[in-house]
């Protein structure tokens, strides 16, 4: 089943592009699907809801695109695929079916995670840091993977493997 998010704007600017197309002024409840991106203003924060609860918080500056969303009939989320190409977010990942995962891309790592919380920061070029908050996530880039767990972070700049996890 195609799953929905939903969009709060916390306060600023908050624009979505619906499936690629036109770009329209983001308003609190607003149905986001697969294939939407979210972009923040300067000093704009939103939140992306999922249909089980899971949220992503754009912090200011942050574009993010909704590649794939599913739930299964129960509602427990499936597959999530974002791709973040600028700023910071943080995701809080709850009720991921088994054999799913939720998944944010950027331009030099992916971060893939159940059930956990953390943080994705990608400058302007391109260069991702990942700082787990809660679990583990494992972060990948160049065909090379590194577990980060509570309390760490890795980094990956654009076109390398990412660094060993550190405090």
């Amino acid at each position: 089943l195609a799953a929905e998010s939903t969009l709060s704007v916390l306060s600023g600017t908050v624009t979505v592009t619906p499936d690629r197309s036109s770009t329209a002024t983001g308003k609190d409840g607003m149905g986001l699907s697969a294939g939407d991106t979210v972009s923040t203003g300067a000093e704009s924060y939103a939140v992306l809801t999922f249909a089980n609860g899971s949220t992503l918080k754009l912090e200011p500056l942050t574009t993010v695109t909704l590649e794939s969303m599913t739930v299964d009939e129960a509602g427990v989320l499936g597959d999530v695929v974002l791709t973040q190409t600028t700023g910071q977010t943080w995701s809080n990942v709850e009720n991921v079916a088994p054999g799913f995962s939720y998944m944010v891309m950027t331009p030099s790592a992916t971060a893939e995670v159940v059930g956990t919380q953390f943080v994705t920061q990608v400058d302007p070029s391109g260069d991702t840091v990942v700082q787990t908050a809660r679990g583990q996530v494992n972060v990948s880039g160049q065909g090379q993977s590194v577990s980060v767990v509570a309390g760490t972070q890795s980094q990956v700049n654009s076109d390398q493997t990412p660094q060993a996890p550190s405090v």
